[in-house]
């Protein structure tokens, strides 16, 4: 309630400054060609710095604005004229987004540090209306998965992706004549954005040891059209039985259930393995409040395999 209140005056703070009359600063979020999560890690490094400066936010409706509360709380500029005198605000924090452009671990540390921030971020970025999230089972310890295939909207990896010793692959994905030329696979142009399924059965393991082998629940967030092929082989190489997999089982596409796997990513779970330079996982590691998160920060290509390196494992020892 607290929170709310703080937020509605902020706003009635920035419609007296609006309507005054008197020349005013403005921040203008544009809308590019990008998917949700980069818009979304572009409009909370603006929002955040038009609270800071008590700076209206005006914003240029793009996929999913609508079904967000940042619909309500900011300006869109079908709905809203700027004001008469308003001048574009130059001003910024100047808090960096890393190699990738994604949010760096400064600006996640720097928002979830002070509290009318992160309170204004997580009730902007939220559904309008209630959604059909994805819950964990009660009692075992959740993990969200996001992984990164590209295969129809992004390209086809093409680097080998299990390296386990005596693994049998299960299917084409996997087979050596699909990995003649790495150069031309979307893992090659961004590794860390699209990490070979070999680092995500290291961190897998990774959690099931931090937590002494107690049961799992793993949830694979995937773009991959068919994802109990890939559920089949990352179990597979995991090999430890008390871990459940599941995934979405109808309907999942890199354009569907976009908003459902944010916030399910977001809020519904323990804790989230992430690809190191996807916008969708950052925001859902910034709004959320994990117990553990991973994700890589560095990169080797070792012949036809992409080795992750720089793997952090951020443990919240407040919320254990």
């Amino acid at each position: 309630m607290l929170k709310r209140q703080v937020l509605f005056f902020l706003l009635l703070a920035f419609s007296k400054q609006l309507f005054s009359g008197d020349p005013v600063e403005v921040y203008f979020l544009p809308h590019g060609p990008n998917r949700l999560g980069d818009t979304l890690m572009r409009y909370s490094m603006c929002k955040i710095d038009s609270i800071e400066f008590n700076t209206p936010l005006f914003y240029i409706p793009f996929d999913y604005s609508e079904e967000l509360m940042l619909s309500e709380t900011d300006y869109s500029i079908t709905k809203f004229a700027f004001p008469e005198n308003y001048v574009l605000s130059r001003k910024t924090k100047g808090i960096p987004t890393n190699d990738g452009g994604c949010l760096s671990d400064e600006f996640i540390k720097y928002a979830k540090s002070n509290e009318l921030l992160i309170g204004a971020l997580r009730y902007s970025i939220a559904p309008k209306k209630p959604l059909p999230l994805v819950h964990p089972p009660e009692g075992v310890i959740s993990v969200a998965v996001h992984i990164r295939k590209g295969i129809i909207f992004d390209g086809p990896q093409e680097g080998r992706q299990i390296i386990e010793i005596g693994y049998q692959h299960l299917d084409d994905e996997q087979k050596p004549e699909r990995r003649k030329n790495t150069s031309t696979g979307v893992d090659h142009g961004h590794p860390l954005k699209f990490p070979p399924e070999q680092y995500y059965i290291d961190q897998i393991r990774t959690i099931s040891h931090f937590y002494d082998y107690q049961p799992l629940y793993v949830y694979l967030f995937t773009d991959h059209p068919f994802p109990e092929a890939l559920a089949k082989r990352i179990e597979r190489a995991v090999s430890i039985s008390n871990i459940t997999f599941d995934f979405r089982k109808t309907r999942n596409r890199h354009d569907q259930n976009v908003l459902v796997d944010l916030f399910s990513m977001s809020y519904n779970f323990d804790c989230l393995i992430r690809p190191g330079h996807s916008s969708f996982s950052v925001i859902a590691h910034l709004l959320g409040n994990h117990q553990l998160v991973i994700y890589p920060t560095k990169y080797k290509w070792e012949d036809e395999y992409c080795k992750m390196g720089g793997v952090i494992v951020e443990v919240n020892e407040t919320n254990r």
